[in-house]
This record gives C-alpha cells, structure tokens and sequence, in this order.
C-alpha cells in the first residue's frame, strides 16, 4: 500500500493509495481494517481513529477501510525495522510500540 505519483516535467503530485504489492496482502489487511472498524468492541487509538475517519467519509467509502489498513501495514513494519516490540495499551511518545531493551 503506497502513495500513487504523478510526475511530468514540473509537476509533481502526490495522489491515493495505489494499488501495487502483493493482492493477498492487501486483501488481509483491507480485511482486518473492516474488522477492527466493525466488530472489534475493545476501543484502542487504532479503532477510534478509524472510527472518527468513518464518521467524517462514511464507512462504506473504500478510503476509510484503506486507510486503517495502511495504518495496520506500519506498524508491524516499524516494528521489524526498528527492533521494537508490541505492548498494547501502551501510551506516549512512541505509541503503541515500545523500544527494544
């Protein structure tokens, strides 16, 4: 799940999420966004994020759900690059994921 780009000379435009990578994948986690949006009744800043996003676009409308999804795609990669591991309920600075020791 990356940034769509159009350049041409000059111009330069940063558009919506594009739809390159692995179909799987992204597949699984546009399913796991509908499910922590839908039926996931725990609330976490993951979730409420997603739900003001739903409130402000519509839940129906594919950006909300791909948006959460990008959102779920980060973490797990700052995870592996940085080392970290995963707490939840873990607040601050660094959010939900906390430096390794």
């Amino acid at each position: 799940m990356t940034l769509r780009r159009y350049q041409s000379g000059q111009t330069g435009r940063i558009g919506s999420i594009s739809k390159c990578g692995d179909e799987l994948t992204r597949a699984m986690l546009d399913e796991a966004a509908i499910v922590i949006l839908t039926r996931i009744p725990k609330d976490f800043k993951l979730r409420l994020w997603g739900l003001r996003l739903a409130r402000k676009k519509g839940l129906k409308r594919a950006a909300t759900a791909v948006a959460v999804a990008r959102a779920l795609a980060v973490l797990p990669h700052k995870i592996w690059i940085d080392g970290a591991t995963f707490r939840f309920g873990a607040g601050g600075k660094r959010g939900r994921v906390a430096a390794a020791a």
